[in-house]
């Protein structure tokens, strides 16, 4: 869900019907944790995407942490790929992967908050994942479409990334930076480097 919210400040008359669909057709299971994730989505929007804290609030991590594994377990995906998280690794993913629908389950197993953000190689780029990651963002964005990804902020956390697959080269990578942690008191940001300099960063192949 937090994916809809990155980049360009939401769109309510977009994004507001979505969230009524999600609450009138939620599976009896999770319609409680759904109602719990609409809600967090709505004060994001009454914000005009000003203010984030709705997602880091540890009731919204509870209910992510149960929509999300039941979506991965009951919901139809070409491939299903289960990505456990640490300080600093990724793994599960493998070296090369079918195109189409694939849901990736995200689950941390580490002590800070970490997220996998997954991008592809747009065509005719020859750079390594290292040397575009070592350019400006705006320079990298040149060479990259991103595909959303899953956030887990707290051990044994999930988070559900779905993406849909062409052939290419692609990354997960994790941006958060080391010292990074989140409590009831909101985000607290790490001055170290992003865990991918750490060795967080996983690369694959579509074919």
């Amino acid at each position: 869900m937090t994916v809809a919210f990155n980049g360009p400040p939401p769109d309510p008359a977009t994004l507001t019907p979505l969230l009524d669909t999600l609450d009138s057709g939620a599976p009896e299971d999770i319609a409680e944790a759904i109602g719990v994730m609409t809600d967090a989505a709505r004060s994001v929007l009454d914000s005009n995407g000003e203010d984030f804290s709705a997602f880091e609030a540890p009731e919204f991590s509870e209910a992510q942490g149960q929509v999300d594994p039941y979506m991965f377990e009951n919901c139809e995906f070409d491939e299903k790929v289960e990505v456990t998280a640490a300080d600093y690794s990724f793994d599960g993913i493998p070296a090369e992967l079918p195109a189409g629908r694939v849901a990736f389950l995200l689950s941390n197993e580490g002590n800070e908050p970490h997220e996998m953000g997954l991008a592809r190689k747009k065509d005719g780029v020859t750079e390594s994942w290292d040397e575009l990651l070592a350019l400006p963002e705006d320079q990298v964005m040149e060479k990259v479409d991103q595909l959303g990804g899953a956030f887990a902020p707290n051990q044994e956390a999930k988070g559900l990334a779905i993406a849909d697959l062409e052939p290419g080269e692609y990354v997960a990578v994790c941006f958060i930076p080391v010292g990074t942690s989140i409590d009831e008191s909101g985000e607290h940001m790490g001055d170290g480097p992003p865990h991918f300099m750490e060795g967080m960063k996983a690369e694959f192949t579509v074919a």
